[in-house]
């Protein structure tokens, strides 16, 4: 892996830091900071979020028995450099959507050219090897970006918001202007301690009257595998109508302990967290500008 890893930061002129591994973290080999089977996940996860492919069990071994003859070798620089790569994909959401992809195509570019460059390379080969396999985790055109079972939440932090009904502005010719827009959305606002918010709003006008419900959860959240579990801590709902007083109220709701598979995707429209339904369809909530979702 010597120069290998070096090669690829230098042509891409990026820089990342991985952030502390916690106590409990099994410690491969020790150093400064010793190198932890989280540690080798994580450049698991560089590798196949780059080369849009996915390690197979053979190949996760192989990527371990390298960084580990890396951490023994005790070369700092090395060491650094491979750091630095296994720090990416936490840091990926802190860029916006577009500078994701670019990111992913200069870095997808530049470790071709490094295995071509350097085939008999022991990185290279292993490389290669995943190049080959027909377990593809995306297209590039997408960008989907896998997800393993100790990957931290905080890495999925940030407003992500599903438009499931068209938002419109309507004029209203008897009520002399403009209608409140009708549509319905559903965010979440998932916050790296851990916690979040979830939003739901269903807006309706119709000849110059507006009703709209909204649904409001805080709770807690986590990532298992391809798994995300929400548990509501609080629950509520609104509705307010501007033509009619009974319309008007607020209750709360029964709490909630559910879960979605989901997968993390990038198409034309931007990052996306895509909630998967039993019908084999999926609810896509789109990353957001923090700030942007308008509540």
């Amino acid at each position: 892996m010597k120069r290998f890893l070096t090669l690829i930061l230098t042509a891409i002129l990026f820089s990342f830091s991985i952030s502390a591994q916690g106590t409990n973290e099994t410690v491969l080999v020790n150093g400064n900071p010793p190198l932890t089977q989280t540690m080798v996940e994580q450049m698991q996860l560089f590798f196949e979020w780059v080369l849009d492919k996915k390690f197979n069990q053979s190949q996760n071994q192989k990527l371990k028995k390298l960084l580990i003859e890396e951490w023994k070798s005790g070369n700092k620089s090395d060491i650094t450099d491979a750091l630095k790569l296994m720090a990416i994909p936490g840091a990926l959401e802190k860029f916006s959507a577009k500078d994701q992809k670019l990111i992913h195509d200069k870095f997808q570019l530049a470790l071709l050219e490094q295995i071509q460059k350097q085939p008999e390379n022991a990185l290279s080969e292993l490389l290669s090897e995943v190049q080959k396999n027909n377990d593809i985790l995306n297209q590039p055109s997408n960008g989907t970006i896998s997800q393993k079972a100790n990957f931290n939440p905080a890495n999925f932090a940030g407003e992500w918001l599903y438009r499931i009904s068209g938002s419109i502005i309507t004029y209203t010719n008897n009520a002399g202007g403009y209608a409140d827009p009708s549509g319905e959305l559903s965010g979440y606002k998932l916050h790296s301690d851990g916690t979040y918010e979830h939003g739901y709003l269903l807006s309706s006008s119709l000849y110059g009257c507006n009703t709209k419900i909204f649904g409001y959860e805080t709770g807690t959240w986590t990532v298992e595998g391809n798994r995300m579990i929400f548990q509501d801590k609080t629950a509520s709902l609104t509705s307010k109508d501007s033509c009619n007083a009974s319309g008007n109220y607020q209750k709360k709701l029964p709490l909630n302990h559910y879960y979605y598979d989901f997968r993390l995707e990038r198409d034309e429209y931007g990052l996306k967290l895509a909630f998967l339904k039993t019908d084999g369809s999926a609810d896509p909530y789109y990353k957001q500008e923090t700030g942007k979702m308008g509540w």
